[in-house]
């Protein structure tokens, strides 16, 4: 998931067949509680930079 505050809303194709577009950016301690409370156990937080600012958080988990 995409490291960060907030969301970013997008909008592709054309007018008649418009697609929306959310993506959630999250800091680890909230992922972490989030994917805990949804029953899974968190093993590994890793962070990754793909495109200059474009930082990554990468999960490795189980389900409960």
């Amino acid at each position: 998931v995409r490291e960060g505050d907030g969301e970013d809303v997008f909008t592709h194709g054309n007018a008649a067949a418009p697609r929306r577009y959310v993506e959630t950016y999250w800091r680890e301690s909230a992922l972490q509680s989030a994917l805990t409370d949804a029953g899974w156990v968190v093993s590994e937080v890793r962070r990754c930079v793909g495109k200059p600012h474009d930082r990554w958080l990468s999960v490795r988990a189980r389900r409960a």
